[in-house]
């Protein structure tokens, strides 16, 4: 991680799945966090790893679309493997609705790995 033209102070990759630790990650992601993306190269192999803030435009058994903070939109997959978690509690993505405060993390253009969602379900965009 570094702060605008800095050294880098700290530096995550894991090869293959996403680390499961939403400690270590969270901590990673100050306040204002928008997206971060870290491209390294492991025994030859690019390993693209995303992680994007917003508010979740809609989403359905396949995909979602976050509306990031810095005003894109991005649609992602969702597939059996993606975890989610809303309001800090284990759950599936129909718990997930438009409206709600997201997190998301994926390598590549690959299906999303994790998301941590907060709110409620509202329906509509917030803002």
């Amino acid at each position: 991680m570094r702060n605008g033209s800095a050294a880098a102070s700290w530096l995550y990759a894991a090869k293959g799945s996403h680390d499961r630790s939403e400690t270590k990650i969270k901590s990673l992601l100050s306040t204002g966090f928008v997206l971060a993306e870290v491209v390294s190269q492991i025994d030859g192999e690019l390993l693209d790893s995303r992680a994007g803030t917003g508010v979740i435009d809609s989403v359905d058994d396949t995909s979602l679309t976050l509306y990031e903070s810095d005003g894109t939109t991005v649609s992602m997959q969702i597939d059996s493997t993606t975890q989610v978690q809303v309001n800090k509690k284990a759950a599936d993505t129909t718990a997930l609705a438009a409206g709600m405060r997201a997190t998301t993390i994926r390598n590549g253009e690959g299906a999303i790995g994790q998301i941590w969602a907060s709110g409620k379900k509202s329906g509509g965009r917030k803002k």
